[in-house]
């Protein structure tokens, strides 16, 4: 009996989930984003091997301010005032590393 509560609490949550975060683009677009994010940070991990630490952590910081322009590009997502002010500090945090 506990398992099908916590069935039925998972289903719930899943249900109020995407309610709350609707699909802005075809399915198809966030497969090619979702398989670009895993290449990106493969290539991240492999960018150890042949160059220095401060030169993978910069450009893993730009990462974040990629990421929303993609989105606004490829899916047409709009960001809040809030997103921007986390890209800035993003920006600032690169131009000080």
């Amino acid at each position: 009996e506990e398992e099908e509560d916590d069935i039925i609490v998972a289903e719930q949550a899943s249900y109020w989930f995407m309610r709350v975060i609707p699909l802005q683009a075809p399915s198809w677009a966030y497969l090619i984003i979702a398989f670009l994010d895993v290449e990106a940070n493969y290539v991240t991990v492999l960018a150890f091997r042949y160059t220095t630490l401060a030169s993978v952590s910069l450009f893993d910081s730009l990462a974040i301010p990629s990421a929303m322009v993609l989105s606004r590009l490829l899916l047409g997502r709009r960001h809040s005032w809030i997103h921007l002010i986390g890209v800035i500090s993003c920006m600032v945090g690169v131009m000080y590393n």
